[in-house]
């Protein structure tokens, strides 16, 4: 009963946060791509806390214009990342016609892309340009979703889009929000993978009491110091790999964030309140 109680009220208010903040999106759609971004970000931190994600980040994130390349767990990671930083996101190109997801997808300014056949070439120029404005890029190099345990092989075609820096990340569900490890059965409720249905799972995950979204920002690297995207690929996935093993060897620790204390391109070790 507590769990479907917390569900009806989570999912409540991420339909009341949503509606809220679309409409303040429209408003402000005037002033220009700033304010835009800044309520996508509000979006995704309020997001976050409503459905039980407690964000603890380790590292720091690069300059604007890097791309960002990362495992894939769920779609809680595009709540995660997009809380820390203000970031475009690269995603399949079904996920552009799916209800309300689209949308919001495409209100955040994410690039759709299709992994395959030629398309991949208009894709990479694509995803260049919004480097080159200065935007951060998240790439989920797996082109897929796991259940988080390993990292699979990186598909490097996207990687020719980077201009200058490339920053591995590694995002781990391994604690609940008492910082202690999930319980096995409890393990397989936040990864998104293989044939799940969205909504059942959501409402799963919303019944659930928490969790903690473990990320480990890289060093950046430039890309010119590789002779191929993949071996470019291959260094991320070796940074990402580590970072799950990394993470899982030690216990979440909890030190807050401060409303308004300048903490973007400087190391971070927080817990987003």
């Amino acid at each position: 009963m507590i769990g479907y109680t917390r569900a009806v009220s989570r999912l409540a208010a991420l339909v009341g946060l949503t509606i809220g903040l679309v409409a303040l999106y429209a408003i402000v759609a005037v002033a220009g791509e700033y304010a835009r971004r800044r309520v996508v970000r509000l979006w995704h931190r309020n997001a976050a806390r409503i459905v039980g994600v407690q964000i603890a980040a380790q590292g720091y994130v690069a300059a604007p214009g890097t791309l960002l390349v990362s495992n894939h767990v769920s779609y809680l990671d595009v709540l995660a990342l997009g809380a820390l930083s203000e970031v475009s996101f690269v995603a399949k190109a079904s996920i552009a016609t799916w209800p309300v997801i689209g949308t919001l997808a495409r209100l955040a300014n994410t690039l759709f892309v299709e992994r395959r056949g030629r398309a991949c070439v208009g894709q990479v120029e694509m995803i260049a340009n919004m480097l080159d404005t200065g935007r951060s890029v998240v790439l989920f190099a797996e082109g897929t979703s796991t259940a988080g345990r390993t990292v699979l092989p990186f598909k490097s075609t996207l990687f020719e889009a980077a201009q200058d820096l490339v920053q591995p990340v590694s995002i781990v569900y391994a604690k609940d929000i008492t910082g202690a490890d999930l319980p096995i059965e409890e393990r397989r409720i936040h990864p998104w993978i293989g044939e799940d249905l969205l909504m059942p799972h959501l409402w799963a995950l919303l019944q659930h009491r928490g969790v903690v979204c473990e990320i480990l920002f890289h060093e950046p690297v430039s890309a010119a110091a590789f002779e191929s995207r993949k071996e470019l690929a291959e260094h991320c996935r070796d940074a990402c790999g580590r970072g799950l093993m990394l993470t899982r060897k030690r216990r979440a620790v909890f030190l807050v964030y401060e409303e308004g204390e300048d903490w973007l391109g400087t190391p971070i070790f927080g817990l987003l309140r």
